[in-house]
């Protein structure tokens, strides 16, 4: 049972930090591979863990956490079923886990009021302790009205004390309220300091803030030589928008680097989450590909799906290039019915909100500080 122990803990700690699923994830791989394990046989030994002595009411909830994030085993009804059950022993992390599955509708009917009540419970039955990710998930609910009627004061209490107890997420979205004096004072340099502490323990959104912040010389003396290191950081973590600025930055800076550029925006675009920088980036590509820039060959076909990926999610002049791809047969077959089709749409269509954002996206500024 030793490995299961340790397995536990690193899994708590990581939930308490506020660290990334996506990362824990890759942590939890980590940990099995180390030890030689698989993760059906992780499975295996945290079900017989219940039976044994050495019962441990977070195996319920590791458990769980597997069922719901890895293939090899994925079940998300299971997932939702092992949570419950740790709830139900007044687990706090158990009741965390019941409520985001009712807030995400994982194994269950998404139901909001649930996700909050549930929320209350895991700092309820945290026993006097700090309990930083349920903390920070009643924040939320506050600030969103998740569940709950919208109350600033309440979430801001509710970010200070997981932000307090080390939690990043928390501390980022302090620092995003300092930032824009959203509820509080504005205040650039508290602002910072709460992105640095996030960026220092691995948040990339909270790394890509820091960058922005020492860049234009925000709450803290400008310094562009470390805002380079702290995009760099932060798009090596995965942070789309980092990984956009690196791309335009490779490509437009008097040390232009074209293999760079054309890297990191294969990068951004690999997002699943679609932000401005992302509604930019498919465009840049389309043009790179129908243009042959930065080096690649010209290429109808990538050029056509990302203008049609650009069109999907609002650029008119995407939309347009699409129109006259399937009119003249460029990287798809000729088809006038959706070539004049698309063409009305965009006779028909006034600018959108989609577009303003793609206009204004084109300078960056403090407007594209991250939150979550």
């Amino acid at each position: 049972m030793g490995p299961l122990n340790g397995l536990a803990k690193l899994f708590l700690q990581q939930l308490d930090l506020g660290v990334k699923f996506a990362q824990i994830q890759q942590s939890i791989l980590t940990f099995i591979k180390g030890h030689n394990l698989t993760l059906v046989e992780i499975v295996e030994r945290l079900q017989k863990g219940y039976k044994g002595r050495e019962y441990r009411k977070q195996f319920k909830v590791l458990s769980g956490f597997l069922y719901e994030r890895f293939l090899e085993c994925h079940d998300s009804k299971k997932a939702f079923a092992e949570y419950k059950a740790a709830a139900e022993t007044e687990c706090p992390y158990g009741y965390l886990f019941v409520g985001i599955c009712y807030e995400n509708g994982i194994g269950v009917h998404i139901d909001s009021e649930k996700a909050f009540k549930n929320y209350q419970k895991s700092v309820e039955y945290s026993r006097n302790r700090p309990f930083p990710c349920g903390q920070y998930r009643l924040a939320r609910c506050y600030e969103r009205g998740i569940g709950t009627s919208v109350n600033h004061e309440f979430a801001f209490n509710c970010y200070t004390r997981a932000a307090n107890a080390g939690n990043l997420d928390a501390l980022n979205s302090l620092g995003c309220w300092y930032q824009k004096g959203k509820y509080v004072k504005q205040d650039f340099s508290e602002a910072y300091k709460n992105y640095k502490k996030a960026a220092d323990g691995g948040l990339p959104c909270a790394q890509f803030n820091v960058a922005e912040f020492l860049r234009l010389g925000c709450g803290v003396k400008k310094n562009e030589l470390e805002a380079f290191h702290w995009y760099q950081t932060a798009a090596n973590n995965g942070e789309s928008s980092a990984q956009y600025w690196l791309a335009q930055h490779y490509e437009e800076d008097k040390n232009k680097n074209d293999k760079l550029a054309l890297k990191w925006y294969l990068k951004a675009a690999e997002a699943t989450q679609i932000t401005e920088e992302i509604v930019q980036t498919y465009y840049s590509l389309a043009l790179i590909y129908d243009y042959g820039q930065l080096g690649v060959v010209r290429d109808d076909k990538k050029a056509f799906e990302w203008y049609q990926k650009a069109s999907d999610v609002g650029i008119i002049e995407a939309t347009r290039r699409l129109s006259e791809c399937y009119r003249r047969g460029l990287g798809t077959e000729i088809d006038l019915e959706k070539a004049n089709k698309l063409a009305k749409l965009i006779s028909d269509t006034k600018e959108n909100e989609a577009e303003k954002k793609y206009r204004r996206i084109l300078s960056v500024s403090l407007s594209s500080i991250k939150t979550l």
